[in-house]
Order: C-alpha cells, then sequence, then structure tokens
C-alpha cells in the first residue's frame, strides 16, 4: 500500500533527466555568476585593505547629525533638509544606523556603499541572464559589465564614507529595472518600484531621474500587462512623482550644510545647482560650458586611459559615447513593434538615459563652476551606465547573429583596455590611503598644532575640529584626540628607521629663537610609504624619558601619473625622484617648552597610524637656547 502513495511515487527516466538538466543549469549559472563577479571581488579587497576609519570634508557634516540625534533634537525637517542639492533623508538615517552598530567606524558607511554597488551588481547580472540566456555568453559580457561598475577608478566613492549618499540612488535604479523586467504582477511591480523612486529621490539629487525611468518603462514594456495595466502604472506613478518632487522642490529647499561643502553657499541660502542653472539659461559663455561638461561627462568613465592628457581624451570618448548611444536609440525604436526584443532592449535603454539625464542636470548645476569638473572620478559611478548598456547591447547582437569569436576578440580587446584604467585606480586607492592615515595623524592633535594641510581634512580646519571634538567626546573618533602634547595614542617602540628611509637633512635655529627643522621619513616593506606624521621630542640627559614638544605633518605626497583634477583631498604635491622630497615633513616651531639654559637632545620619530606606533630617526640634535647661535646646527648632508 504505503509503495501506491504519492510521496514514494517511483522517477521516471523523463523526471530524472530533467532534474538533472536543471541542475546542470544551475551549476552553469552558478559558475557564470562567480566568473563574472571576480572583479568585484579584487575591489572588494580593495576597499578592505585602503578604508581608513576617518570623516573626510562633507563626512565632518556626521557631527551636526548625531549631536542632535543625541539631543534629542533630531526632527525631520533636517533630516529630509538639503546637503548643497540632495536631499539625503535615507543616507542620515544609514547613518545614525551604521553609527549604533559600530561605535562610530565609518567605515561601515564604506562597507555599505560598496553593499549597494554589490546588490546593483547582482539586479543587473539578472537581468543580464534574461538578455543573454547562454551561460557562456553570460559569464563573459558579466565580467565585462563587472570590469567597468567595479572599477577602482570610482575610488573616491569607494572610500570616501559620505559618499553613501551618492551611491544609494544607484542600487534604487538597478533594482528598479529588475523588478520591471521580471515576472511579478503589476501589482507587485508598482509597490516595489514607487519604494524605489521614493528613497533613490531622497538618497541624492540624481535619484530624482528615477521617476521618468519608472514611468516610461512602466508604460512601453509589455510585461508589465496589457496596454490598461500599463497606462494606470505609469498614470499612478506620475501622481505619485508630483507628490513626492513638488515638496522636495518647495517645501524648504535651502542648504543646511557648511559654504565649505556647499560650493560657497551658507546654510539657509538657495542650493547652488538652481542659481547655476539659472545662469546656463541665459548665458552664452554658459551654454558653451554646459556642451562641454555633458561630453567630458560621457568621457570619463574611460578618459584614464591617457593620463597625459584625460581632457581631451574624454572629450573625444565622450563624443563616441553620444554617438554609440545615439545609435542605440535608434536600434531600439527599430524594435518598436518586436515585443520580445523591445522588452530586452528598453531596460538597458533606461540604464544608458540614466546616466544621460545625469549628465544633463549635472552640467546644468555645475558647468558654471567649471566644465573640466565633469572628469571628477567621482561622477564616474552615474556616468558608467551607458558603457554597460553597449556593453550588453553589443554581446547580444554578436549572439543573435552566432558570431562567436567576433565576441570573444572584442571582449578580450576592451577587457585589455582596461588594465590601464584599474592600475590607476588601485593606485589612486593607495593613495587615498596614504592621505587619509596622515589625516588621522593630524586629527590627532588638532587641538595643539594647526595643519598646514587642511585639503587632507576639510577646507574649514575649524568646523571639523569642532565635530571631531564631539566626536571624540562620544568615543566615536579612532585614535582619539590627544588630551594634551604628548605621545596620544602612539606608543615610541626602540626600533629606529634606517637613514636611507627616514634623516633630519636641514635644521637651524632662526634670528627670532624658534627652530626650523626639515626632513623626511618612509617606511619599508611590502607597504612601502610615506610616514603619517612625524612627532619631535626633547631629553635633557640620557636617564629621561622623551618629551612631546612638536608636531610635524607630511608635505609630500607620492601621486606619480596623477591629473590635478585627482589629487582632492591629499594635498599632492608632484611626484619627484628621492625619497627625501615624496616624503618630506618640515616644521618651524617655538622652543618654549625646552629649557632655558642647558644641553638639550631632539630626536624626531615617525609615526604610523595604522600600527599606532612611532619609530625613531637616527639623526639627533643639540642646542642649548642660551648659547647655540642661530644658523645651521648640522652641515647640510
Amino acid at each position: 500500500m504505503t509503495d501506491l502513495l504519492p510521496s514514494e511515487t517511483p522517477k521516471t527516466p523523463a523526471t530524472s533527466a530533467t532534474s538533472a538538466a536543471r541542475r546542470r543549469a544551475r551549476l552553469l549559472i552558478l559558475l557564470a555568476l562567480m566568473f563574472a563577479f571576480l572583479p568585484a571581488l579584487w575591489t572588494g579587497l580593495a576597499v578592505g585593505e585602503n578604508a581608513v576609519n576617518i570623516p573626510v570634508w562633507d563626512g565632518w557634516e556626521r557631527g551636526k547629525l548625531l549631536k542632535r540625534a543625541l539631543e534629542g533634537t533630531l526632527d525631520l525637517e533636517f533630516l529630509a533638509s538639503a546637503h548643497i542639492d540632495h536631499r539625503i533623508l535615507v543616507p542620515r538615517l544609514a547613518v545614525l544606523a551604521l553609527n549604533k552598530l559600530s561605535g562610530g567606524d565609518v567605515r561601515a558607511d564604506i562597507w555599505a556603499t560598496f553593499t549597494v554597488l554589490l546588490a546593483a551588481g547582482g539586479c543587473l547580472f539578472y537581468l543580464l541572464a534574461k538578455t543573454l540566456p547562454d551561460w557562456r555568453w553570460m559569464a563573459g559580457c558579466g565580467f565585462l559589465v563587472n570590469l567597468v561598475l567595479f572599477s577602482p577608478v570610482q575610488y573616491q566613492n569607494l572610500l570616501w564614507p559620505v559618499q553613501l549618499a551618492y551611491m544609494l540612488p544607484l542600487g534604487f535604479l538597478a533594482a528598479l529595472v529588475a523588478v520591471m523586467s521580471s515576472g511579478l504582477s503589476a501589482r507587485a511591480k508598482f509597490v516595489i518600484v514607487l519604494l524605489c523612486c521614493v528613497a533613490g529621490c531622497l538618497s541624492y539629487g540624481h535619484g530624482l531621474i528615477l521617476w521618468p525611468v519608472a514611468i516610461l518603462l512602466g508604460l512601453f514594456l509589455h510585461g508589465t500587462g496589457d496596454l490598461r495595466t500599463r497606462t494606470f502604472f505609469a498614470t499612478g506613478m506620475t501622481i505619485a512623482c508630483a507628490l513626492v518632487v513638488i515638496p522636495y522642490l518647495t517645501w524648504n529647499y535651502v542648504n543646511t550644510s557648511e559654504a565649505s561643502h556647499a560650493f560657497g553657499h551658507a546654510p539657509g541660502e538657495p542650493p547652488p545647482g538652481m542659481a547655476n542653472r539659472a545662469e546656463v539659461l541665459t548665458d552664452a559663455k554658459q551654454r558653451e560650458r554646459f556642451v562641454n561638461f555633458f561630453i567630458v561627462y560621457l568621457g570619463n568613465p574611460w578618459a584614464r586611459i591617457s593620463l597625459s592628457d584625460p581632457w581631451s581624451a574624454s572629450v573625444k570618448l565622450g563624443q563616441w559615447a553620444l554617438a554609440a548611444f545615439l545609435a542605440f536609440a535608434a536600434l531600439v525604436l527599430f524594435h518598436w513593434k518586436r515585443p520580445k526584443e523591445w522588452d530586452t532592449l528598453l531596460p538597458w535603454a533606461a540604464l544608458a538615459s540614466y546616466s544621460m539625464s545625469t549628465a544633463v542636470l549635472l552640467a546644468l548645476g555645475r558647468s558654471s563652476m567649471s566644465w573640466n569638473r565633469a572628469i571628477l572620478p567621482r561622477y564616474i559611478s552615474t556616468s558608467m551606465f551607458v558603457g554597460i548598456a553597449l556593453i550588453v547591447v553589443a554581446a547580444w547582437l554578436l549572439h543573435r547573429r552566432g558570431w562567436s569569436k567576433a565576441a570573444i576578440a572584442g571582449g578580450m580587446f576592451f577587457a585589455g583596455m582596461q588594465v590601464a584604467i584599474w592600475d590607476y585606480g588601485l593606485h589612486k586607492m593607495q593613495a587615498w590611503k596614504q592621505a587619509r592615515l596622515m589625516e588621522r595623524f593630524a586629527v590627532v592633535y588638532l587641538d595643539h598644532h594647526e595643519t598646514k594641510f587642511g585639503t587632507r581634512l576639510d577646507n574649514e580646519v575649524e568646523f571639523a575640529r569642532r565635530q571631531a571634538r564631539f566626536l571624540d567626546a562620544q568615543g566615536w573618533l579612532d585614535p582619539p584626540m590627544a588630551k594634551a602634547l604628548d605621545w596620544g595614542p602612539f606608543a615610541p617602540t626602540g626600533k629606529e628607521l634606517p637613514s636611507g628611509r627616514a634623516d633630519i637633512f636641514r635644521a637651524s635655529l632662526t634670528g627670532s629663537g624658534d627652530l626650523a627643522i626639515e626632513g623626511f621619513a618612509e617606511f619599508g616593506g611590502d607597504d612601502s610609504r610615506p610616514a603619517d606624521g612625524v612627532l619631535l621630542t626633547w631629553r635633557a640627559s640620557d636617564n629621561e624619558e622623551w618629551k612631546v614638544f612638536g608636531v610635524a605633518e607630511m608635505s609630500a605626497l607620492v601621486l606619480p601619473r596623477a591629473p590635478l583634477i585627482d589629487g582632492e583631498f591629499g594635498a599632492p604635491k608632484p611626484a619627484l625622484s628621492k625619497v627625501k622630497n615624496t616624503a618630506k615633513w618640515v616644521r618651524y616651531l617655538a622652543l618654549d617648552a625646552l629649557p632655558e639654559s642647558g644641553e638639550v637632545e631632539i630626536k624626531a620619530w615617525a609615526v604610523d597610524t595604522e600600527k599606532m606606533q612611532a619609530y625613531g630617526i637616527a639623526r639627533t640634535l643639540r642646542l642649548d637656547r642660551s648659547s647655540t647661535e642661530s644658523g645651521p646646527l648640522f652641515p647640510e648632508p
């Protein structure tokens, strides 16, 4: 009797074969997925290696948010207020949650950004699997797409914690397009897409473009339903758009961030983009800048193929990208009456159109400042979808014609072209890390030293100092600020750096009795890099402990092959040939902390803010404030 029960019905050869085929298909898709996301793995490892726990520039605004939350004065008006032009309610909520979970470690924000990018990659792979069902094409094309999507040349967005806001709408965009291409019901699609649009536009300004993308996909994708269903979908989304966007642009739409973070617009003033857009519409020169910005922005993802002249390269590549997009648009329209092909191509056209729309919005809002700002590395993340869509459409056309050899050759050529961009991007991630480690050193002594390199920290140093004090008081700053001019959180070691790595090469007493001292310091080993800062100490005898009396910041940062625009927030200097010029420190300081008479010994220590240790520099100085004459303290080497 039991062998007649349905649960015990024996499998036929046909069902077994079908089950085996399904398992094999799943395995092949899994292999394709693993291969396609190799670039994501590489970039993720680079993020883990180079992420540093320190706010920078706009990131110090988190102090104002967290202080309001701590004091109980945080309200919806502030949460939804504009940072420059952008209402960032969702990122602010994310910062509050991540700060709670991480204890103030801003690397949580960095990993949240990478998670958003990873989720976007997953959505795009889902869409790709529907476009190219053959697992081999899926794997190859997915790999090329992710070479662009996870390119480390986006290092500012990958390593700058505050850029979580900039990246969130891209995750919502990918989710929106994937959902619209799925087999979900029209009602489910509407709810999910509506949430994506609301969250996206309340994450960053370019998220406003999600609304027209959703409306047009809902109206024209046959997969949404019949014409009546699609009309209702688009109409409902249009009404929702009006209900959200009108208050967005009218209710208390003023900048609440510091002027140094909002292109000179103080809190309470209108967002800068609004004024700039008016200039573009009324001034002929501004319209020319608008066009230049638009073209350069489109060429930005590929411009660093030519590091000698990325601006000229971005113009040419932008023109090619625009021409390719127009050809792609014509191809989509050609398939207007072919529902299957139309529904395959339209989602990719929506992604490309998102990039084109951000180009227009950014050119309207930022071109009046400087059109060559369009090549900023953080803008790559929003301009790259034109290239991603073109890669997929090219693969789709080649697959339809069975031109697999041409696809392999083209894919290898494109991947080869990315090598230089990836190499540059990985180098820039390392340089960003070096600048942030130097910034950590400066923040530790911010109450006892006036930084000379505010561009690593914030253009408004006093604002950063106030926020750092608040974060430090709550235990949300690591390392903590030094309470006095002493060793602070750094431990002196018994190790000294060899003279080829660190030395004092110039020291003298000025006529006013101050010390002018200059040297270099570089750490060796596998991660050879400049020191993060230098502490100057003194003692009166060999039996005494070294006492800190001065701080010196590194005045040079190794940035070979870097276009100037890529040197933001790092205080870069041109790369020179000798270590002492690329890992240099200089300090002029009063000697009030030293005894007025009697010989003292002065020693410099190179600080590593990763290991929280200080390493001695072998050469020391001896002087007596009462008797040492002004001039060099030793012959220059």
